[in-house]
């Protein structure tokens, strides 16, 4: 080789050997060139082994796990194995033995193609192979599909989820496997079984006639997995070797409990109940302490609750549930009894302080009279088999600082569950919850959940904010210290955008003072952006002398030609203004309707 045309200075020569040489010399060497003499001649020397070789075997993978083994899988005598350079041009021919074993030997380190010549076989023939000149061997093998004429039928553990076994995936012996020649779907009649070997191969001399299905009987499931589809997988009728995958169980914890309060959420107080029956398609288990565990696959189950004859379940069955393979859910269960006084001790504008409270349930002809004590977190009661009459719910005594908002008075037929809470309110102050209200009704129904996303404002007589505070986690707000005698109000606070506020108004207790006895002051917020071709939105902002006014009460009326607003539809909807003098009001309306 040879460098010309250089300009002056020092170089590096490098050269890069082919596969399969091994330098004798430095593969990297530095000249000077002074233009005055040429420099020394570079010379590279190699050398290449000439004992390399290649041997491996041509088999049938009878148990479809990609390795020879000599107990499950056949040697495939008389196939022709071809040696071949990187070109294409033949290098050398041997025939595998009857256990299918073959070799090259006397070879010279570098790059080669082996190519195997099998009729029909769906298997990869050439096989790239490098001889190093360090160590030129190597081991090529093939495994060809079985051509007996039996059906295998393999079991593993899909953990990735492509239905086919990959390396390191579990493989399941001793299972039976059984076969029906009906298709997947009905009911399974077992035509015959087989039992896996230790590489997961159910072994059947022949293919069913008919389309068929297959399943791992149900009794040998093997502990953490589940059937990758409950029916079975549908059999062809071929032979060779077929997936039948099973799956990592997901795991569904059923906790039936007693909805104390009647509310369909658990809260910290309501208890979980043991000795239920519970069934998830099919399968049943009565609940312990925790709840009653199921074994599932990935997929979406039915679950139903039998509950004794005291109690009925809050919610409609069966329930629904996805489950997804591997991982673990918890489904809660709310159960309340029958012919039951229930609800809880609830603190209005703050958190509870008290310790064990008394609940006393009498009947207002003095026939009946019960008490419970109720504990410091747990502020669920329940009181059954009482009989039918009008009662009254009181506290035996009320802790300091707090005031009864008032003891509820009703009547209580006969078998029914009555839910009737008990509310504390800190003196001296005007607390409440905010609350989403999500049909817009302006009263609070079980289904609105308490939210903490809008401030509250505190308003004086003349609509200006005083004080704004932000709602607890619960949605629980307080402000204290007021003045009696004065007019208060409170408004949820409903951004400072520039174009129209995203909630409303709906529920506002008006205008207020306050005494020892405290003042509950809950806010409803409609949270949602008005629907498509259902409402249309006004909004704006309520100022007196250019400055904004909170609490301002704004309605619409449907207008009437010749008579305005004072019309016989009267007010349509109506919303507040919160402490900005901003408002949202959604109306219902048709287009070109005049309001």
């Amino acid at each position: 080789f040879r460098f010309d045309n250089l300009a002056a200075g020092d170089y590096e020569v490098r050269i890069s050997l082919p596969a399969g040489s091994g330098p004798t010399t430095p593969t990297s060497v530095w000249r000077t060139v002074d233009l005055q003499q040429a420099p020394s001649a570079v010379e590279f020397g190699y050398q290449r082994s000439q004992n390399g070789s290649v041997n491996g075997r041509v088999f049938f993978d009878n148990d479809a796990d990609g390795a020879f083994n000599p107990g499950a899988d056949d040697g495939r005598g008389g196939a022709i194995v071809e040696l071949r350079d990187t070109g294409g041009a033949l290098q050398a021919t041997t025939t595998t033995a009857p256990d299918g074993q073959f070799q090259f030997s006397g070879l010279i380190s570098g790059e080669y193609v082996l190519h195997l010549a099998v009729s029909g076989s769906p298997t990869t023939l050439d096989r790239p192979v490098s001889l190093p000149f360090s160590a030129p061997y190597a081991s090529v093998h093939y495994a060809l599909p079985p051509t007996d004429g039996q059906q295998r039928i393999v079991v593993f553990l899909d953990e990735n989820g492509n239905e086919t076994p990959d390396a390191g995936e579990q493989r399941f012996g001793g299972l039976t496997v059984q076969r029906d020649d009906v298709l997947c779907g009905g009911s399974f009649t077992v035509s015959d079984d087989a039992v896996t070997n230790s590489s997961g191969v159910a072994l059947f001399s022949a293919p069913l006639n008919t389309f068929g299905c297959t399943r791992v009987r149900p009794g040998d499931m093997p502990a953490g997995a589940v059937p990758h589809d409950p029916y079975g997988i549908v059999l062809a009728t071929t032979a060779g070797v077929l997936w039948l995958p099973l799956e990592p169980a997901g795991t569904l914890l059923v906790q039936p409990y007693w909805d104390a309060d009647g509310n369909g959420l658990r809260g910290s107080g309501e208890p979980l109940l043991s000795g239920i029956q519970v069934s998830v398609g099919g399968t049943q288990a009565t609940s312990g302490a925790a709840g009653a565990t199921f074994s599932l696959g990935g997929s979406t189950h039915s679950v139903s609750v039998q509950p004794p004859g005291n109690m009925l379940v809050g919610v409609a069955q069966p329930l629904v549930v996805s489950v997804i393979g591997g991982q673990s859910l918890a489904l809660p269960v709310p159960l309340r009894y029958t012919g039951s006084i229930a609800g809880s001790i609830q603190a209005s504008g703050g958190t509870a302080t008290w310790g064990s409270l008394t609940v006393l349930l009498e009947q207002l002809d003095g026939a009946y009279l019960a008490q419970q004590a109720v504990p410091a977190g747990a502020p669920a009661y329940s009181f059954t088999q009482a009989p039918p009459g009008t009662y009254r719910l009181r506290l035996a005594s009320v802790p300091p600082g707090w005031a009864l908002q008032t003891q509820p008075v009703f009547a209580y037929p006969a078998g029914s569950t009555v839910g009737q809470n008990l509310t504390l309110v800190k003196l001296g102050s005007a607390s409440g919850h905010v609350y989403l209200d999500k049909n817009g009704n302006g009263q609070r129904n079980s289904s609105d959940p308490a939210t903490s996303a809008y401030g509250v404002t505190l308003l004086n007589n003349a609509g200006q904010a005083l004080l704004t505070v932000t709602p607890a986690a619960d949605g629980s707000f307080s402000f204290p210290n007021l003045t009696p005698g004065v007019l208060y109000a409170v408004t949820a606070n409903l951004g400072n955008g520039i174009g129209a506020p995203n909630a409303s108004v709906t529920q506002w207790s008006g205008w207020f003072s306050v005494d020892s006895s405290g003042v509950d002051v809950s806010i409803g917020v409609f949270p949602y952006a008005w629907p498509d071709d259902q409402f249309n939105v006004v909004y704006g902002t309520v100022t007196a002398g250019g400055v904004p006014v909170g609490g301002a009460e704004v309605g619409y009326y449907l207008w009437k030609d010749g008579e305005g607003c004072d019309n016989p539809s009267g007010i349509q909807r109506r919303t507040r203004t919160d402490g900005n003098g901003r408002y949202q009001l959604q109306t219902i309306v048709l287009p070109f309707d005049l309001f």
